[in-house]
């Protein structure tokens, strides 16, 4: 797998955990909606490119929780040995 191929997977998985299109990444990384599907087209990048999308999912990573952790809702957590 080349490193457009493994770049393209992590922005798949990106976009899930945060519940983002991959147009608002793009968007967000460097102001081009079409960005990802470019990269998925033309199967390259600038090494420039490249380190400034991995910035920014480290950094946005850092930030906010991911939305694909499954969260344990209190009253039945605190209900589970009251059966």
């Amino acid at each position: 797998m080349n490193t457009a191929a493994k770049l393209l997977k992590e922005i798949e998985n990106f976009c899930q955990r945060h519940g983002m299109s991959e147009t608002a990444f793009g968007r967000e990384v460097a102001r081009d909606n079409h960005m990802v599907g470019r990269i998925r087209r033309e199967k390259s990048l600038t090494t420039r490119r490249l380190d400034k999308i991995r910035e920014y999912m480290r950094r946005r990573d850092a930030e906010a929780p991911s939305t694909c952790a499954p969260a344990v809702p209190t009253n039945i957590a605190s209900h589970a040995g009251n059966s």
